[in-house]
């Protein structure tokens, strides 16, 4: 049930809060210093002998040619890396399909889903997973229609718990195989993705309710959870692989330390100069409490350092 959903969400979110008209270069660059840093910083550190050695205790070295193939390539700590490349690629390309008429737009992932289904195209074997991104660019594009046409959705709660439930109730009975995006696996020709996209457009229409109007200290919270979890993405596998070499342990532990380990460690590099080097994010500035009190920081914020996270000049803005 998670597979379904769990990495389609994120590029279907991409789609939906798309900031539309910036060019090529200023996306590769924005990209570039969001995901592909933390990638090399991250690849780098995990792959150094005082951490490698630890994690490979009693195992192969793992061979650098790997590591700069990507994707697929990458197993064990390094299990979730091939997303990082796949996103960058799959919005890049979404910059520069932008100006052509939509169903131009569309051709690119419906051939690439096509590909996989009739060919069994081996995308997943492009290194970077630069192959799985262009099929992942369904999901893409699917969320900007999703962000165009929401507000012509009826009962849009309904609606997204419909969705979500209808999906989430098909996988679970096995009548829809889920997705594998790392593998390039689509499941069920047309079904599955439509029945994956179908879940993430149910949770995001429920989410928009549930969190609507949040602000004050619950939506600073939320984001200074959200801004630096690119680490928690890079480094939650290591948590796992760190587990695996000290023997057995109860999954539920392992679950929880590689969610809250990985987590609270973004949370205080977030506060460091390093912070947009390994989590892509600026780092998080809070002004003193004296100030917080002082009037005329409130009527002129900008006087102070800021409450909550700095704005990330990577990030999409809502449409």
């Amino acid at each position: 049930m998670l597979f379904a959903w769990h990495v389609p969400v994120f590029f279907v979110l991409t789609g939906y809060l798309w900031k539309p008209g910036r060019s090529i270069i200023g996306e590769v660059r924005r990209r570039a210093l969001s995901l592909l840093l933390p990638y090399a910083a991250w690849l780098a550190i995990i792959m150094s002998p005082l951490v490698g050695d630890l994690l490979l205790r009693g195992q192969a070295a793992f061979p650098a040619e790997s590591a700069l193939r990507g994707g697929t390539a990458l197993g064990g700590q390094f299990a979730a890396f091939w997303f990082v490349t796949a996103l960058f690629v799959a919005a890049v390309v979404v910059r520069l399909l932008e100006r052509l008429p939509l169903w131009l737009q569309w051709c690119a992932p419906v051939a690439a889903l096509v590909s996989l289904w009739v060919f069994r195209a081996p995308l997943g074997d492009v290194p970077l997973s630069a192959g799985t991104a262009v099929a992942c660019l369904f999901f893409v594009l699917a969320g900007r229609l999703l962000a165009r046409y929401r507000h012509r959705i009826p009962y849009p709660t309904v609606a997204g718990v419909v969705l979500a439930g209808a999906g989430l109730a098909a996988v679970a009975t096995r009548l829809v195989p889920p997705v594998d995006l790392k593998k390039a696996d689509t499941g069920m020709p047309v079904v599955t993705v439509v029945v994956s996209f179908a879940i993430c457009a149910g949770l995001v229409l429920v989410a928009l309710r549930l969190f609507v109007g949040v602000n004050g200290r619950l939506g600073r919270a939320i984001s200074r959870l959200a801004v630096p979890s690119l680490m928690v993405v890079l480094t939650h596998a290591v948590v796992i692989q760190t587990w695996r070499v000290a023997g057995a342990a109860p999954s539920a532990l392992v679950f929880v330390t590689a969610l809250v380990v990985p987590w609270l460690l973004a949370l205080l590099v977030h506060l460091t100069p390093a912070s947009v080097l390994l989590t892509g994010a600026p780092r998080w500035r809070v002004r003193h409490a004296a100030a917080a009190h002082h009037p005329r920081a409130a009527h002129h914020p900008q006087e102070g350092h800021r409450i909550g996270p700095t704005p990330d000049p990577a990030a999409p803005s809502p449409p």
